[in-house]
């Protein structure tokens, strides 16, 4: 679910109310789905983590769903205080991308913030959507298959044809068929590493929801959950803009 107004209050009172019994100094704001907490204090990045997931378990307690929480980089001085908070934000988006409900760091989640970067570089630049990716959606949006899905299991799988079966819920010989398909409708060559890696970050760019098309003419509907997508929660980033501690 997504928190709404009261969420939030009492997200933010709870949050500073657990962070004062540990002597945290620290001010909160809030904003759609988000609380945004700036940490005053030492620059201790045990303590801070600490901090992060008391608050997290607090909040979970005051409105029934845990946050996930975004840690940014330590600060020395208020100008620097928003950059902070973009690398805090970008966390929640790759925990979310994750599908895990945690307190992280951006080291913690490098692999998929950096993708989730590319990513958005991919959807800016219709240049670099082109290619096997392209075509192969714009096929099953013409003929309503599921290639796209089958291209990304595939690859989440590292080839492993019983692996990625088992995530389709189809028999090894419909993801084999398939496959050979993908090869006849795209040109895509599996076998080169430059473009089984493009492949990859094309596919992540699309995001869960677009990796099943609809066919042309047919509503939208929203996919199951995958181990590529994560669930909507509160957002929380937590910083120290006066002593470079953040959480």
């Amino acid at each position: 679910m997504r928190p709404g107004a009261a969420d939030l209050y009492r997200a933010k009172e709870e949050a500073l109310r657990h962070l004062a019994g540990y002597r945290w100094r620290a001010l909160a704001t809030t904003g759609p789905s988000r609380l945004v907490l700036a940490l005053v204090g030492p620059a201790d990045r045990d303590g801070i983590r600490r901090a992060a997931d008391g608050v997290g378990a607090a909040v979970a307690e005051a409105v029934g769903a845990r946050p996930r929480t975004g840690i940014g980089p330590c600060v020395p001085h208020l100008g620097e205080l928003p950059a902070s908070r973009m690398e805090a934000e970008l966390v929640v988006r790759a925990l979310a991308r994750r599908g895990e409900i945690r307190s992280a760091c951006l080291e913690d989640v490098r692999g998929t913030a950096n993708l989730l970067m590319l990513g958005e570089a991919v959807t800016a630049d219709r240049r670099l959507q082109e290619g096997p990716v392209h075509r192969l959606r714009a096929h099953d949006l013409r003929r309503g298959t599921a290639y796209t899905q089958t291209l990304a299991a595939y690859l989440d799988a590292f080839g492993d044809t019983a692996a990625a079966s088992r995530e389709l819920n189809v028999h090894a010989n419909t993801l084999r068929y398939r496959m050979g398909r993908i090869r006849e409708l795209t040109g895509l060559d599996l076998g080169d590493p430059y473009e089984r890696l493009n492949a990859a970050v094309q596919l992540f760019a699309l995001g869960p929801n677009d990796l099943v098309a609809e066919h042309e003419g047919t509503p939208k509907t929203s996919s199951p959950s995958t181990n590529r997508e994560g669930t909507p929660g509160l957002h929380t980033a937590d910083h120290d803009p006066v002593t470079g501690a953040g959480s």
